[in-house]
Order: structure tokens, then C-alpha cells, then sequence
């Protein structure tokens, strides 16, 4: 059971349970702060509503799409006109909006799409479309949060990648909390 709740609800029953219990107030900071009891539950974090939207928008409701997105090599320049290279625009945008929030498996693509984009109009195109039939095949995947471990476990994992004169170096961090 996951509560939507606003600060003065989650103070009440925080009381409450505190009242309740008849613990010290040392052993409660161990309370889980999205339940009223602590119980085991995963949650699904998805965007299919936003999926599904992209879907109807680009006509692939009735698609069953593909389960992988294969690049091809980058073929001569061919420098999009303006309304060509809006439409490759607003694909990298939806498609990093995605990507930042809860589908991280289009990272890498929405990068390449949004490099490419205004320099290979028609390997973009047929990119993004890919990348739209994937999502079609895809759209009830997610970053999925289990609750397991102790939750006294705080673990973070980095890496970085140092670049060139030419280049910029990128980093990363993952922390795992319990």
C-alpha cells in the first residue's frame, strides 16, 4: 500500500505510530517514510501512459514493435532543412525524457540520435523510428525498486571516464540505499 500524503498527514501518523509502537525514538528512524507499517513491497516505476502517447502521435499504436534497436553505420552527410531537423529535435527530446527518468536503455540511442541529427537527416529518421518501435515492444519496462536488504546499507558505485583534448570527460554515480 503506498500513501500520497502531505507533510502535516505524514507527521500526524508518524506521531501516531511513534504512540503506538512505544518505541524509543532512536529505534524509529528506521521506519520506512512512504508506509504506515514497514512491509516488504516492490514498486514499478514506468512511463507507459507517456509511451503509449508517443505511440498514438507517431502511429504505432498497432505496432508490435521490435525488441532490439540496430544501428547501422553512419552514411554520407546529409544535412536535414528546418522543419526535418525540428521533428529529429523533438524525437531526442521525448526520447531523453525517457531516458533521465525511468528507461535508461535509451540513453546511448537518444545520445546518438541527438548528435547525428543534424548531420544525417535520413539515418536519424530511420533512428528514431527504431527507437519508436522498440519502445512499442517495451513500454512496461522500468526501473523497478524492491524492498530488500537493511535498510542501514548505504552503498554508491562511481566510474568516470577521463577524455581528451577534444573531448569532455563524462561521470557517473549509482547509490543503493538498504
Amino acid at each position: 500500500l503506498l500513501l500520497h500524503l502531505d507533510p502535516e498527514q505524514f507527521l500526524f501518523l508518524f506521531v501516531l505510530q511513534l504512540l503506538l509502537q512505544q518505541q524509543p525514538l532512536l529505534l524509529v528512524m528506521k521506519i520506512d517514510l512512504f508506509f504506515l507499517y514497514p512491509i516488504q513491497i516492490d514498486i514499478l516505476l514506468h512511463q507507459r501512459s507517456f509511451i503509449d502517447m508517443l505511440s498514438e502521435k507517431y502511429g504505432l499504436t498497432r505496432s508490435k514493435g521490435n525488441t532490439t534497436v540496430q544501428i547501422d553505420k553512419l552514411p554520407v552527410e546529409v544535412i536535414p532543412d528546418a522543419a526535418q531537423l525540428k521533428k529529429l529535435q523533438c524525437h531526442s527530446g521525448e526520447f531523453n525524457w525517457l531516458a533521465a527518468r525511468t528507461r535508461l536503455d535509451l540513453s546511448y540511442y537518444t545520445s546518438l540520435l541527438a548528435s547525428a541529427s543534424s548531420r544525417h537527416a535520413k539515418w536519424s529518421q530511420d533512428l528514431a523510428d527504431k527507437i519508436l518501435r522498440y519502445l512499442a515492444s517495451t513500454r512496461d519496462q522500468g526501473i523497478l525498486i524492491s524492498c530488500q536488504g537493511d535498510l542501514c546499507d548505504l552503498i554508491a558505485w562511481s566510474d568516470a571516464g577521463y577524455a581528451g583534448q577534444d573531448t569532455k570527460s563524462q561521470s557517473g554515480l549509482v547509490i543503493s540505499f538498504g
